[in-house]
């Protein structure tokens, strides 16, 4: 069928569908313009702008192939405020189709005094390819490369300029598919460089993939923001900030400096596990790179699945090396179909999403599908960011307010702020675990209350990170009459936020490189009227260092939920100069509470009871959306005391429109009854 012929088709069945389908009333929120050369059946590529403020996708896995399907269904494009029809058309899952190539050897001409090496592949034909598999190649080797491709083996066309492949079973990490940009040719050539290594054999074959409608296009990739988050010792923690949620993400590539690499990385979400949002593992893999004659082999990918959030969290096990010098993460996407319109001529199509009411569209060109191939003209997306139609506000997904709540029985409040309208996040600090997070009670008593006393729903949301604490540590001997370790030993005094903190460790750091000490923890008992001050001892532990290169490691203790006595720190020196101690730490568990927000409505977050039970609230049936969308973190105030009986006077029991809505009825029945007395007394 001629081209011509298929565009009179496509215009056939799509003039009645033209007619019928008028502008919509849809609220649309974003909107782009798309560059059209030629008339006729045009194709075009998703981008990150589209991907970001549309429906979202949802990522299906077909044998080693993540492909992305079900969304942008609010998608409308336009030609002269006329609607025009497009179809999405998605990836073939098919097996590639590969192409066993015949071996020849490279010319005497290419190889330069003994420092390259190569050889190169006949396809017996001119062949639209773009990989070549060097799986044949017997391991171990790591070697750079030149491909070339030539349609008569006299002219040649760079297709990768200075590659790396590589093959180490040892360390199990390959790479020999070599992917590069869709041509035809009948000749490949691989020219090794051998300047710094030994020359590898030739193949007994090579197979080559041939472009088809099943062979996967260019993958999308997007650089994404990072953040060092706080950590404990032997752990490099990372906040992965992604464009939106829901993306279609099935993998993140890292960046990281240094040499020899290997360490074990995951990557969490929140997500619901009974009543309460806790880490969910995405993806886990082992980073590795190994250096040989200067030359890198990298495998820096986490395979993922698809995230829910837009905050991600990448988590990579130090051990005994410095902490992950990582520079930069890049999300790569799967798999996405490509749009297929019929422009009517040359200039601009306007595109509009962002309405998550629409459907997706029903065109009669669907009737054409099975005819349409891939079309020359290839439209583009004009370089301007979306120019934004409508804000739509976030739908509160339930009624925002629970049963009233007395504050009595609580021993403590803080203030959250007033704000926009939505979804929060509330971090809870030491002084919530101290009162809230211990053991008989263990976060059960959190309650969040508007000025009337009405509960504010909420999720529970465990994070994966730790909550850090510095704490006072002080050189100070142990008190009179009182002996612990020997004449040559050195004590500190350590001062905790508070007496009572749930599953808390003691870390310490020092600046020296080269030590070996015995650290003992315990706790100074005071003296009754029967026992005398006594040092009882909770944990011993030996701190070893011996390599002035790198930092000494931490040293972690795990600290008693409750303790009895001051708590103190015995460092046996020998006949050493005392170990110089930086800075004492106290790691907790981190939790944050998750809640939906009503515009500038001051809220309180009260705990500290005994008698209370779990809250069980419908927002938990909602968890699925709480945990799917950006929540923005806010600081509670500070803390205060409830006093004895839990009163607080600047909890309001009653909101001010009730208040003056009550007191003004008030005053219109006493006004009514006095002019009826004043009306008895006149006649």
């Amino acid at each position: 069928m001629t081209r011509s012929r298929l565009a009179s088709i496509i215009v056939a069945l799509s003039a009645a569908s033209l007619i019928a389908q008028a502008t919509s009333p849809a609220r649309f929120q974003f909107e782009r313009h798309v560059a059209v050369t030629a008339a006729g059946p045009q194709s075009l590529e998703i981008d990150l702008p589209l991907l970001i403020g549309s429906r979202p996708f949802t990522v299906v896995r077909r044998g080693d192939r993540a492909l992305a399907v079900n969304g942008i269904a609010d998608l409308r494009l336009f030609a002269n405020n006329v609607e025009v029809p497009y179809l999405l058309i998605p990836p073939v899952a098919d097996d590639p189709v590969f192409i066993n190539g015949r071996i020849l050897p490279i010319s005497a001409i290419d190889v330069r005094e003994n420092r390259s090496s190569g050889f190169e592949v006949d396809l017996q034909e001119i062949a639209t390819v773009d990989a070549i598999d060097l799986d044949a190649i017997e391991g171990p080797f790591l070697k750079r490369f030149r491909l070339e491709g030539s349609g008569d083996r006299e002219r040649w066309t760079q297709l990768v300029g200075e590659g790396t492949a590589f093959n180490l079973p040892a360390e199990r990490i390959r790479h020999t598919r070599i992917l590069f940009a869709p041509g035809a040719y009948r000749y490949l050539r691989v020219t090794w460089n051998d300047t710094n290594s030994a020359r590898v054999p030739s193949p007994s074959h090579v197979l080559v993939r041939r472009v088809t409608a099943s062979s996967p296009g260019p993958m999308l990739r997007s650089e994404v923001p990072i953040t060092r988050r706080p950590s404990e010792p032997g752990r490099s923690r990372f906040r992965v900030t992604l464009p939106a949620a829901r993306l279609p993400i099935v993998a993140l590539e890292l960046t990281v400096g240094g040499g020899n690499l290997l360490r074990d990385a995951r990557v969490f979400e929140p997500g619901l596990v009974g009543q309460e949002a806790q880490p969910r593992l995405l993806g886990q893999a082992r980073l590795t790179r190994v250096v040989r004659d200067e030359i890198p082999a990298d495998a820096l990918s986490i395979p993922t699945a698809q995230p829910a959030e837009s905050q991600l969290d990448l988590v990579v096990d130090d051990g005994d090396n410095p902490p992950l010098e990582l520079s930069s993460v890049t999300a790569v996407f799967a798999e996405l179909p490509w749009i297929y319109f019929e422009a009517p001529g040359p200039g601009s199509i306007t595109a509009r999403y962002g309405d998550a009411r629409l459907g997706p569209p029903r065109y009669d060109l669907e009737a054409a599908r099975a005819t349409i191939g891939s079309p020359a003209n290839r439209a583009a997306w004009v370089a301007a960011p979306p120019v934004t139609l409508a804000v739509e506000p976030e739908a509160l997904p339930m009624p925002d307010t629970g049963s009233a709540m007395s504050t009595d029985g609580f021993g403590y409040a803080r203030d959250i702020p007033e704000g926009a309208a939505g979804l929060i996040a509330v971090p809870l600090d030491a002084a919530v675990m101290a009162h809230s997070g211990i053991a008989r009670r263990r976060l059960q008593d959190l309650r969040i209350i508007d000025r009337a006393g009405m509960q504010i729903p909420y999720l529970l949301e465990r994070r994966d990170e730790p909550l850090i604490v510095d704490t006072p540590i002080e050189r100070r001997g142990l008190p009179e009459g009182v002996q612990a370790g020997s004449k040559r030993a050195t004590s500190y005094a350590i001062h905790p936020p508070f007496p009572e903190l749930p599953n808390a460790r003691l870390v310490l750091t020092t600046r020296a490189r080269v030590f070996q000490r015995t650290v003992t923890l315990g706790t100074v008992v005071p003296a009754s009227d029967r026992v005398a001050a006594r040092f009882i001892p909770m944990s011993e532990r030996d701190w070893v260092h011996a390599d002035e290169a790198i930092a000494a490691p931490a040293l972690t203790f795990t600290l008693p939920e409750e303790r009895n006595g001051d708590l103190f720190l015995i460092i046996e020196e020998g006949d050493n100069q005392p170990l110089p101690i930086d800075k004492a730490s106290i790691l907790m568990p981190a939790y944050a509470v998750r809640l939906f927000r009503r515009p500038q409505l001051p809220l309180r977050l009260i705990y500290g009871s005994d008698t209370v039970g779990p809250p069980q609230y419908d927002l938990q049936l909602l968890a699925p959306q709480v945990l799917g969308r950006a929540a923005e973190e806010v600081t509670a105030g500070p803390e205060r005391a409830l006093g004895s009986s839990g009163g607080d006077r600047s909890i309001e029991l009653v909101s001010p429109i009730v208040f003056w809505s009550a007191l003004g009825l008030t005053v219109v029945v006493l006004l009514g009854l006095v002019v009826r007395l004043m009306k008895r007394e006149a006649l």
